[in-house]
């Protein structure tokens, strides 16, 4: 079906994605002469202080089957996705503040990061601000770090206030050399507005752990990445609760408590020169029975206050992808095919939303510099029959320095 999908693309579109292909691809081939460092340029300010810098952007160009202004065309877009700058100030080897702000497609800037770090000893760092509260892969790797262009955004669906950040305080730690990795932490949470069903101002308590068989993700903190192309040997499985009293409802009289888990692993090692990533992940949303604002359910409402984020449903979700960074060069980098499944059973409107990606990524320095090419379908049988199946195709360009 997919294959039949693909076909009926148009020779006009398929022009228009060939010229962006092209188009990203030599704007890469000569940023290759410059080396792109995993890690931020950094300024030293006298013997301890220092600040580091780097600089992140994605953009795509994507057709969305009847996604036009009338309806029933496909849309047809160059997207500016993300144009994201990060700030780390060093005081001294304990002292650190995180400042990171992005522009997105909708030309809104936001504050990503705003954290004062208390790093005493890997096994254990007291963060204070807004960062991400501990949840699953998905959410923690963020979409530079991902192996398929669009974050997992139908299964991975934990409250925060923006951009998967909250305000908060956090632990983590890296103890038995990196091996187990840790975080727990107390954060706003969601629906806190007048109005909400969080009007008391409950906390969300938000913890993950995870436990690495072969060697310790090269990630810093607790953060994770969806692969490491080969770098590593890696085998983890993690898992992330969060809970909230009166977390979900539509308004402080229709309300119970939010409880959100998961379970989710990654496996990646070389097979031949070649590398293997399989992913996986479960998830589970309680909502007691209650209809969140802006949820799309059944007796879902607006939400009363513009930061109150709503959108929890209460039901299943499951993930897997599959992923092989092919061995051999071609031109200035190599090929990585991949395969994405995700679906979540919704409880109370008995219903399923299920998305298939299936696309190939042009790896020329890691997560630095990755062009990705993706054909997606999603089928939303909450939807109209008319709108129940829609494609997707993207051709997107990363680039971190």
């Amino acid at each position: 079906m997919l294959l039949t999908k693909i076909k009926k693309t148009t020779d006009k579109t398929f022009s228009a994605s060939f010229i962006a292909l092209c188009a990203a691809f030599s704007l890469v081939s000569l940023l290759r002469i410059s080396s792109f460092a995993y890690a931020a340029t950094t300024i030293a300010i006298g013997e301890s202080k220092s600040i580091s810098v780097m600089l992140g952007l994605r953009s795509n160009f994507s057709i969305t089957e009847k996604g036009a202004p009338n309806g029933t065309s496909s849309s047809k877009n160059f997207n500016i996705e993300s144009m994201s700058i990060y700030l780390d100030s060093k005081f001294n080897d304990y002292i650190k503040v995180t400042l990171n702000a992005e522009r997105n497609g909708d030309d809104q800037l936001g504050i990503l990061d705003a954290i004062a770090k208390f790093n005493f000893h890997d096994n254990f760092n007291l963060w204070l601000g807004r960062m991400h509260p501990p949840s699953d892969r998905s959410m923690l790797s963020g979409p530079f770090f991902t192996n398929v262009w669009e974050p997992a955004v139908v299964v991975s669906r934990y409250p925060s206030l923006a951009f998967d950040r909250d305000n908060g305080v956090l632990i983590w730690g890296k103890p038995a050399g990196g091996m187990l990795v840790y975080s727990a932490g107390i954060f706003n949470g969601h629906n806190r507005a007048e109005g909400g069903s969080n009007d008391s101002d409950s906390f969300l308590y938000a913890s993950r752990i995870a436990i690495n068989f072969f060697d310790p993700e090269p990630t810093p903190a607790y953060y994770v990445s969806n692969t490491y192309y080969g770098n590593k040997r890696i085998l983890t499985i993690g898992a992330a609760y969060q809970f909230q009293e009166n977390g979900i409802g539509l308004s402080p009289s229709a309300k119970d408590d939010f409880q959100g888990w998961n379970v989710d692993f990654l496996f990646e090692d070389k097979i031949g020169r070649g590398v293997l990533t399989i992913e996986g992940a479960y998830y589970n949303y309680d909502l007691g029975g209650q209809v969140d604002c802006n949820s799309g359910e059944l007796g879902s409402i607006p939400c009363a206050n513009g930061r109150n984020m709503g959108l929890q449903v209460e039901g299943t979700g499951y993930l897997l992808t599959l992923a092989y960074l092919i061995p051999h060069d071609i031109a200035v980098g190599r090929l990585q095919p991949f395969f994405r499944q995700q679906k979540f059973d919704r409880d109370i409107s008995r219903t399923t939303n299920e998305q298939i990606d299936l696309g190939i990524n042009y790896v020329i320095n890691n997560h630095n510099a990755r062009i990705s090419a993706v054909y997606s379908q999603l089928k939303d049988d909450r939807l109209i029959p008319d709108n129940e199946n829609i494609d997707k195709f993207i051709i997107g360009i990363q680039l971190m320095y």
